[in-house]
């Protein structure tokens, strides 16, 4: 019987029973190998079971986190960075997903528009004036004057910043 869950208290007893023991955090998801015994593509390095793996649960962050977390987030996903995707009208981001178009998707169902959603990688462990790199394929939109997966508009860049330095306390 596939097992799907949302990071909540069902699914960390229902993990327990099945691996004994408590996931590593209730920050991630749970899913089922499919039908034909095959892990789903998201589970590629992430296998805690020969039919269950964990898959990082894209959050928003709307107040403060320590940049400790956010490494956290790093280590146990790409190893020394985490995407994020930024409301620069709202100064909120959403973290911690395989992708920015899951980071995007999340952000416009919560009432973003897609005209404020910039993409970019959060180094947590790089100084300051290196922490951001400006990268993502959602940034390319020829209609806003964009023609590149960067942020051209300098403006932009600067919110950007602004908004990463406030929501990790930098």
């Amino acid at each position: 019987m596939p097992i799907r869950g949302r990071g909540d208290t069902q699914t960390a007893v229902t993990a327990t029973a099945l691996l004994g023991r408590v996931p590593r955090t209730l920050d991630y998801l749970l899913s089922a190998v499919s039908a034909d015994g095959r892990l789903p593509p998201q589970c590629s390095g992430r296998l805690a079971h020969e039919s269950l793996c964990y898959i990082p649960r894209v959050r928003i962050i709307e107040s403060p986190i320590p940049l400790k977390d956010l490494a956290q987030m790093a280590e146990s996903g790409f190893g020394n960075l985490v995407k994020a995707v930024l409301d620069v009208e709202l100064g909120i981001m959403a973290v911690d997903g395989e992708l920015h178009a899951d980071e995007e998707a999340l952000l416009l169902e919560h009432g973003s528009e897609q005209r404020h959603l910039w993409g970019i990688n959060i180094y947590p462990d790089l100084p300051k004036a290196e922490r951001i790199e400006f990268d993502s394929m959602i940034n390319i939109r020829p209609s806003q004057g964009n023609r590149s997966r960067g942020v051209d508009d300098p403006a932009i860049r600067d919110r950007i910043v602004q908004v990463v330095d406030h929501l990790t306390g930098a």
